[in-house]
């Protein structure tokens, strides 16, 4: 079972709902779609076709499309948004949510140009009505065309979008934040020169106060109110102040408390398919968790009853060709933006999964062989650092870091990567104890 941290900055995982390639779907891998989990609600990145079958196989508490409340959209590829349509019917179908106001926004929808015009050309298409609003933001470079958004243009249950214009670096950094603080990023990734573009995908929670020990609010309490400021009248009041990072003057400004300690939220970047992250480099630092593709890799494979292993170098120059990576290109960009934990995903059919049940021997070597992916990423990241090899189903805790991971720039890593089961959860990390968290006594955390 995942542990909790609703107590601190809240429950955070992702789940890998699709891990092959473009050439997939293959019998143990579903097309592009990876969910992050926030405590009330989900955003889906990138949507495949049969996403919903892998939600169902998930079960709860993972994410439904009743959870999800943003997608975004890596590449205007098939094998990225062929099931973003009849995600937003099962969200917005009408005899589902006739509870519903027609001028609700339910879904919001980030992605690269022509993303708008492909949902309202599906939608009017085939005649669907839904209830409430999906809203389309388009992330645009410079010089690409933006779809129409005029009130003629919209499809019935389309929401007024935005188009919002790339940096001069083709980034677009803290494009929006969310009601709770969430900050959202994007940038560019390189990948094969014909065909449409990609870009990854940045989320920053918002700083996390943590909270005091059982003895400091205990004392807290024994300040009499008449030492209270104006517009606190009660020792609620008195705590709301101090969790949202303000300090507060007693006795006519003879004392003050500070606010309670914060810890920095969490980061968790998602980038589509790529043979060279670097432009999503400055924006993806620190991340407490990267997911990177690793399509191919040098490890010996069958091919018409012979047995073929090319080296790094020659699998790399292949990756490239096609917009590609290895896994150890991979591990390089979590090294060079300091991620603790490496996820990759999109794998060609030579790296097919695991099964769970067959032939033992066949099942071993399936094993071995995503083991093997793993350790080639390692070797080039930090000592500290862990590669996982994603297969569908995974779901993968972010915990906050602990005040003692922050202040050496580390943070914990879990002490076994290895997947048994599809269908596993994978916890990383640990959580600090709150009881050692805070002030314990009233003084020293007074000025005078």
């Amino acid at each position: 079972m995942a542990q909790n941290i609703e107590s601190t900055g809240g429950a955070l995982s992702l789940t890998f709902l699709g891990t092959s390639s473009g050439s997939g779907p293959y019998p143990l891998r579903n097309c592009a779609a990876t969910s992050l989990n926030l405590p009330n609600e989900s955003w889906l990145i990138d949507c495949a076709e049969g996403t919903q079958h892998i939600m169902m196989r998930v079960g709860q508490p993972g994410p439904s499309p009743e959870k999800i409340t943003r997608v975004f959209i890596t590449r205007m590829r098939i094998d990225h948004i062929f099931g973003l349509v009849p995600l937003i019917l099962t969200k917005m179908y009408a005899p589902r949510s006739k509870h519903m106001s027609q001028r609700e926004t339910r879904l919001r929808i980030y992605g690269p140009a022509g993303l708008r015009a492909f949902v309202r050309n599906s939608l009017s298409i085939t005649n669907t009505e839904l209830v409430g609003k999906y809203e389309v933001i388009e992330l645009l470079r410079a010089g690409e065309k933006y779809t129409p958004c005029n009130k003629e243009a919209l499809h019935m249950n389309e929401a007024l979008g935005r188009d919002i214009i790339a940096n001069a670096d083709g980034t677009w950094p803290s494009f929006e934040t969310t009601p709770d603080g969430w900050i959202l990023s994007a940038g560019p990734l390189v990948t094969r020169a014909l065909g449409s573009t990609s870009m990854g995908f940045i989320f920053q929670e918002p700083d996390v106060a943590l909270p005091p020990s059982k003895d400091y609010l205990a004392l807290l309490h024994c300040v009499a109110e008449s030492h209270f400021p104006p517009g606190i009248r009660t020792h609620a009041d008195l705590l709301k102040q101090l969790q949202q990072g303000k300090s507060v003057a007693l006795a006519q400004g003879r004392y003050v408390l500070d606010p309670f300690p914060r810890l920095p939220g969490r980061k968790v970047v998602v980038l589509g398919t790529t043979s060279d992250a670097s432009p999503c480099a400055e924006l993806a630092q620190n991340a407490d968790i990267v997911v990177h593709e690793a399509t191919v890799a040098p490890i010996l494979q069958e091919w018409n009853g012979a047995c073929l292993m090319f080296d790094e170098k020659r699998t790399a120059k292949h990756a490239v060709k096609f917009g590609h990576s290895t896994p150890k290109m991979a591990g390089e960009f979590a090294h060079k933006i300091g991620a603790r934990l490496l996820v990759m995903n999109y794998f060609c059919v030579n790296l097919g999964g695991i099964p769970q049940e067959g032939n033992p021997v066949a099942i071993r070597r399936c094993k071995e062989k995503m083991k093997e992916v793993e350790r080639q990423a390692a070797t080039v990241m930090d000592s500290d650092a862990v590669a996982i090899a994603a297969e569908d189903g995974l779901v993968v805790d972010i915990p906050l870091r602990t005040v003692a991971e922050h202040g050496t720039g580390t943070r914990k890593a879990p002490s076994d990567s290895s997947l048994t089961d599809g269908f596993e959860r994978l916890e990383v990390g640990s959580v600090h104890s709150n009881d050692s968290i805070g002030i314990v006594n009233l003084p020293g955390n007074v000025k005078v």
